[in-house]
């Protein structure tokens, strides 16, 4: 489990973050790179589920979010997969890096079930203000003292809050907590499904939009 602290400033375009940010989508709010990690670390609607590009799908779960920030959960792997629960319903995101800047995904919608069981990490996900104070008090730790994770606990116990709440006084967002998964494609017979189904989406995108790197594994 990981979670991030975001700094107030100008955001990247959406389509440049390779990792899928949701935060991404949120105006005048930059990550700072800097990530802590504290100790305590289904079936689809019909036979084709609607694959969407995964702007609109990241679009679609901060408007959400927004609207009802509680009972969320995130879990991620390094294969590029995502997978974002909420209380109503359940994303499967899965990316592909073509180069530092830009990235290839795909998402859909899925009926979580009892799924959220399986990468929640005993906290809500989602987006909490840091006091100012405290924010720059942690952001000077090159490493998690007992003090900081103390404090990180403390955050993390709030309630998190629609993005539009954070106002200007807050000194940065906690963000998170992000549960790190070895292979989601592992979780489930319908997550493996899934995967496949947007393994090939990627995959056609990426030779639309670079043939010859992608006639070179063929």
């Amino acid at each position: 489990m990981y979670i991030k602290f975001y700094l107030k400033g100008n955001t990247n375009d959406p389509s440049q973050n390779p990792r899928c940010d949701p935060l991404a989508f949120k105006p005048n709010v930059k990550m700072m790179q800097k990530c802590y990690y504290p100790d305590s670390a289904i079936p689809c609607w019909g036979n084709m589920p609607e694959m969407l590009a995964a702007e609109e799908i990241l679009r679609e779960i901060i408007e959400k979010y927004n609207k009802k920030p509680i009972g969320w959960h995130m879990a991620s792997d390094l294969r590029g997969n995502a997978i974002v629960i909420g209380p109503d319903i359940g994303y499967r995101i899965k990316t592909m890096m073509i180069s530092p800047s830009e990235n290839i995904g795909f998402g859909t919608r899925f009926e979580p079930g009892n799924l959220g069981a399986s990468i929640g990490s005993g906290y809500h996900f989602g987006f909490r203000p840091v006091p100012p104070e405290l924010f720059e008090k942690i952001s000077k730790e090159n490493f998690v003292t007992e003090g900081v994770q103390r404090i990180i606990g403390k955050i993390l116990e709030s309630d998190p809050v629609p993005l539009e709440r954070i106002d200007s006084e807050a000194g940065g967002i906690l963000g998170g907590p992000f549960l790190q998964h070895p292979d989601l494609r592992g979780i489930s017979k319908a997550q493996q499904e899934l995967d496949e189904k947007l393994r090939i989406e990627v995959e056609k995108e990426f030779i639309r939009r670079c043939p010859m790197r992608a006639s070179i594994y063929r």
